[in-house]
């Protein structure tokens, strides 16, 4: 490392600031206490109004559908999560398939005279 570029080193060190995510278990410290929360809360409710060995089967389960899937999001890009919770509120933001139409006009130049014509407009006086 000491035969390396000097500058090298010194933008590696800086783009190291940027990358520093504090991770508890491969997931971002937010998100590990968010799902903690709300697994123990589950957790309580369970051994509360069921039989105790119904809510924990339930508990395990619900821990592997609630941590595993939030591991694989996080596995590569720790700020993963803010895309996942935008596609939960917004899926259609992140889609092509809706678009809206929209009305298109052609600009024709004659001489001094200034045409506004409708491309819906036009398309129908070639057809007939």
């Amino acid at each position: 490392m000491s035969d390396a570029n000097p500058d090298q080193q010194n933008k590696l060190r800086n783009l190291s600031v940027f990358n520093s995510e504090s991770r508890i278990l491969g997931l971002p410290g937010k998100i590990l206490t968010a799902l903690a929360v709300f697994w123990l809360a589950t957790t309580i409710t369970l051994f509360i109004y069921t039989v105790w060995w119904i809510a924990l089967v339930a508990c395990l389960l619900f821990a592997i559908v609630l941590f595993v899937p939030a591991y694989l999001v996080h596995e590569e890009d720790p700020q993963g999560y803010k895309t996942w919770i935008l596609t939960l509120w917004a899926p259609g933001k992140l889609s092509t398939e809706k678009y809206s139409k929209r009305n298109i006009r052609i600009i024709e130049i004659s001489g001094s005279k200034i045409n506004f014509i409708s491309l819906k407009d036009r398309h129908k006086g070639n057809s007939q």
